[in-house]
């Protein structure tokens, strides 16, 4: 992994629009938006950008609170939506194989090097998985982690 493949940027206030869930599983809401028509809905509002998963964290029963979505700035009927405020972001890209785990490896090496080492601490906001690309046919994924921070 490229350790210097990440940027820390200031980012105004913005808007997304999805499909929020909590599911024991990981991966779940992804199963719930597809099913239920809320993905083709983003991806028609959102035409060549990336989807959104963020993460709300995980309930006393360990179950995942999180949201598939798009950023939009209005509301859109049949979607839920969520507004970040101005915060700052530490942004880590990565790619590779997905047989290789890279987005599993990607948060490993945030959490245990890339903020400590820089003296960083997640702020209370969802973070934000940014899949650029995620080809299971041809075993390529390119992923950028978005993590709002403050300082230690």
């Amino acid at each position: 992994m490229d350790i210097k493949n990440f940027e820390l940027i200031e980012k105004s206030s913005f808007r997304v629009v999805g499909r929020r869930a909590v599911t024991p599983q990981p991966g779940g809401t992804w199963d719930v938006a597809r099913n239920d028509g809320s993905i083709r809905k983003m991806e028609e509002l959102c035409t060549g950008t990336p989807l959104l998963g963020l993460c709300f964290g995980f309930d006393e029963n360990n179950q995942n609170d999180y949201m598939v979505a798009v950023e939009y700035p209005q509301d859109v009927d049949g979607l839920e939506s969520y507004t970040y405020p101005d915060a700052k972001w530490l942004i880590y890209r990565a790619e590779g194989p997905l047989s290789e785990n890279v987005l599993g490896n990607a948060w490993y090496y945030v959490n245990k090097t890339l903020l400590p080492e820089n003296g960083l601490v997640k702020a209370d906001l969802p973070t934000i998985e940014s899949y650029v690309e995620w080809d299971k046919k041809n075993n390529n994924c390119k992923v950028e982690i978005h993590i709002p921070y403050q300082k230690q």
